[in-house]
Parts: C-alpha cells; sequence; structure tokens
C-alpha cells in the first residue's frame, strides 16, 4: 500500500469518524492496532501507514505536481497522434513547444522540463489519463 492508499484510507475513516457511520471491522482494527502502535512509541505516521519513503512526496502539492506532469503527458502522447485517430500529427518536439513557456505555456512547464518529464515517465506517454480519488 503506498502513501496516497493510506491517506485515502485514513480520509475514510476519519470521514466515518466525523458523521457517527459504523468502521468497517477492517477499519476498526487497523485503527486500534495503529493507536496502540503509536502509544507503545513507535512512529505514528509508520503506524497509520503514510510514512514517506526515501525520496517520496506526500504533501498537497506534491500531488498536485504529479497530477500537472501527468496531464501535460497525456496531452503531449495525444497530439502525436495522427490527425486521423485524433490526435494533432505533432512531432515530439512540437508538441512540446505548443504547451512550454514559449507556447500557450499550459501548465506551467518549460519545454526542457517536459522533454526531461518525458524521457524518464516511460508508463505515463499515453492520451489516457485518470484521477486519482
Amino acid at each position: 500500500m503506498g502513501i496516497a492508499d493510506g491517506q485515502r484510507r485514513l480520509r475514510k475513516i476519519a470521514q466515518h469518524l466525523k458523521v457517527g457511520t459504523a468502521l468497517a471491522d477492517l477499519d476498526r482494527r487497523f485503527i486500534a492496532s495503529a493507536l496502540a502502535h503509536i502509544a507503545d512509541g513507535e512512529d505514528a505516521e509508520a503506524a497509520l501507514g503514510v510514512k514517506a519513503k526515501r525520496g517520496e512526496k506526500k504533501g498537497k502539492n506534491a500531488r498536485k505536481r504529479k497530477t500537472i506532469s501527468e496531464m501535460a503527458l497525456a496531452w503531449i502522447a495525444a497530439a502525436k497522434l495522427p490527425e486521423e485517430e485524433g490526435g494533432l500529427g505533432l512531432t515530439l518536439e512540437e508538441a512540446r513547444a505548443k504547451i512550454g513557456e514559449n507556447g500557450l505555456h499550459a501548465f506551467g512547464l518549460t519545454e526542457e522540463t517536459l522533454k526531461t518529464y518525458w524521457a524518464k515517465k516511460k508508463a505515463r506517454k499515453t492520451p489516457n489519463f485518470h484521477l486519482e480519488d
């Protein structure tokens, strides 16, 4: 379970507690165990499943930046598709220039940043984009 999953789980549990609805048995056991570990002096973030791993960011701004970069890469992938497939038929360089700092600056990213993201994020080079819960 990643940090985003742990955060989602805690938000769900918090909402149930806030409105007074019953927790699922699994969530009740999880929160009871986590609180017992915290009371015994263990790290709270680790016990609750929200401790960031080395290099992992957990704040809202980091998630927002990740979402923006994924949207930009999805746009580039879609723009590279041939026109008969619904794309713009652009080259990679043309697509980056179109949304980079000298073009629309649509995602607030420079062409160089887009170039780096494209090179490093191989799994995200798809015209499909889905928001996390």
